[in-house]
């Protein structure tokens, strides 16, 4: 059985081969006009016009020499001749490249709160469970990270629908290469009601376009904060202000 590096390296040489096969077999030598995806030489295969740019290979590994031309001629008769075998490719091109072209910027946002968040929630489990072994080095996913918040605290209740959402919409990234966060997502975001309100209220200092990827991203900062806040020492000093003034002691 062929290993998957084998059958590449004989689909570029079927490129190859045909393109060589395709400028050397014309009588004058020179390639005639042809459609918009391919070239017709005399007395030889037909190839797409693209291909000279596509080539970057011309061996194959673990393929004896004198099996090649016999291998492009069977491969050729299992699609269903030329035409055919050529109209695979490019489709087959046009599909990567389909796929190649998404948008970066906004799968660079998204890849970048999700590690972001993943990043404070490491913080955040290892200050609250000081016994607690490297996460890093054990190998715990992001999920399995989420897992290990306490649901039952009333802050972390509040942003563990919106994390769940931000791992979801990553895992669709990586899954579809779907590019995109949704309406329906920033929905989910602002079902955290003190981040719905914190956003309001700062929108009168800020200009807030409202585009689900912005809202993702003020989530992710909100996150942050909030998985920082029980173990930071400027909340702790203004909890211990708020319980002093209250109980009016006052502050000395």
């Amino acid at each position: 059985m062929v290993c998957w590096i084998a059958a590449y390296w004989i689909e570029l040489k079927f490129r190859y081969v045909l393109l060589n096969s395709a400028l050397t077999s014309s009588s004058s030598g020179k390639r005639l006009p042809g459609g918009t995806n391919v070239q017709n030489t005399p007395h030889a295969t037909v190839f797409p016009a693209g291909f000279a740019r596509y080539i970057t290979l011309g061996f194959l590994m673990n393929i004896p020499e004198h099996d090649h031309d016999a291998i492009v001629r069977r491969a050729i008769e299992l699609l269903g001749g030329k035409q055919k075998f050529f109209a695979e490719a490019d489709r087959e091109l046009a599909d990567t490249n389909g796929r190649w072209k998404q948008n970066v910027e906004i799968i660079g946002r998204i890849l970048r709160a999700h590690l972001f968040v993943e990043h404070y929630i490491g913080e955040y489990l290892a200050k609250a469970n000081p016994r607690l072994g490297a996460l890093g080095e054990a190998k715990v996913s992001f999920a399995q990270k989420v897992a290990l918040l306490d649901a039952s605290n009333n802050e972390i209740a509040l942003i563990l629908p919106g994390i769940k959402r931000l791992n979801k919409i990553r895992n669709r990234l990586a899954h579809n290469l779907d590019a995109q966060v949704t309406e329906e997502d920033a929905t989910v975001f602002l079902s955290s009601n003190r981040f719905a309100a914190l956003r309001v209220a700062r929108s009168s200092e800020q200009v807030q376009t409202g585009e689900p990827i912005e809202i993702l991203e003020d989530f992710s900062k909100h996150v942050a904060m909030a998985l920082n806040y029980e173990f930071s020492p400027m909340s702790q000093a203004i909890a211990q202000a708020i319980q002093e003034v209250h109980l009016g002691r006052g502050i000395t």
